[in-house]
């Protein structure tokens, strides 16, 4: 986790965002680059083909990721909210001594 936040701050958090997405970086470059066309006529008459698959590829990746983030969230959630219900029964009732 970074700790400090001085000038070189927002240089760690990039590293480490890219360090995270790494495979699927690679992945999306792999597609690419087979995708890309190797004669140069061909070549420019695809370059917004390839940038739109390439979008497509990078949103179902980063989705994907914001998917499985936001379920481990609610299940900590729903987990948390639980263990706040039984410590609270427990506090609730008189003691029986």
């Amino acid at each position: 986790m970074i700790r400090s936040v001085g000038r070189t701050g927002p240089i760690k958090v990039a590293a480490l965002v890219l360090w995270e997405l790494r495979f699927d970086l690679l992945a999306i470059l792999a597609i690419a680059a087979l995708m890309v066309p190797i004669p140069d006529a061909i070549q420019a008459e695809s370059a917004t083909a390839v940038l739109s698959v390439l979008g497509i590829g990078a949103t179902i990746f980063i989705g994907f990721r914001n998917s499985n983030a936001y379920n481990r969230w609610w299940e900590a959630r729903t987990l948390w909210g639980g263990r706040r219900r039984h410590c609270s029964g427990h506090c609730a009732r008189p003691d029986s001594g």
